[in-house]
């Protein structure tokens, strides 16, 4: 099996010049047929007449593999949250930087992961969201696509605690998120969960801002 390296030339069959044709090895993010998932960084066999990938080559596979497996696994989850829900969410987003697109769903999966390890915070959640003495309409739409393993996880430790919809377990992250991250509010417009120490809730920052500085 011969090992490709970048600049390396070769030929094959573009489909889109509909010919056989030169190509150069290139690294470069690569969006399989039919996919909706992109594998950044691969190398791939580039036509040299129109500049489309014609091949992959056996090097880079076990990377798209990879990247098949995530993408079979996800699991999309789509709840209805306030508008205010949805700014404290933002405000996060705005203090750790990056783009939007990528960090918030980042730091929704983030605080799921937090539930399914510590049931206290899943029943704090439980505890506080229906306490809320301002009604709000829950008129945003939020989808975060998530491992199913790990939204297994975090909604089994929701469900036995009591909670019994996605939003409302959304609605509570987004009121210990507030906690970690300072962010002030009327009475009843979040939910109060406890952060637990200061100790705790300091980590839980430094840990989103790691979180964040990776995906930059």
């Amino acid at each position: 099996m011969k090992l490709y390296q970048a600049g390396d030339r070769s030929v094959g069959i573009c489909e889109h010049c509909k010919a056989e044709v030169f190509t150069r090895m290139e690294y470069r993010d690569y969006t399989p047929t039919g996919w909706d998932v992109t594998v950044p960084d691969v190398l791939v066999a580039v036509c040299e007449q129109c500049d489309q990938v014609v091949a992959v080559p056996h090097q880079s596979m076990p990377k798209v593999n990879e990247y098949r497996k995530r993408k079979d696994d996800l699991k999309a989850i789509e709840c209805r949250i306030s508008r205010a829900v949805e700014e404290v969410v933002d405000l996060v987003t705005a203090n750790l930087g990056g783009d939007r697109n990528a960090i918030r769903p980042a730091i929704i999966r983030y605080y799921l992961n937090i539930v399914a390890e510590n049931p206290k915070i899943a029943e704090a959640i439980k505890r506080e969201s229906g306490e809320s003495g301002v009604k709000q309409k829950n008129d945003r739409r939020i989808t975060i696509k998530i491992q199913q393993h790990q939204w297994g996880a975090a909604w089994s430790a929701a469900k036995r605690a009591g909670i019994t919809s996605s939003g409302q377990l959304v609605r509570g992250i987004a009121g210990l998120a507030a906690r970690d991250f300072h962010i002030s509010a009327p009475a009843g417009l979040l939910a109060v969960v406890d952060a637990g120490s200061p100790k705790e809730s300091k980590a839980r920052r430094d840990n989103l801002q790691s979180l964040a500085k990776a995906i930059l």
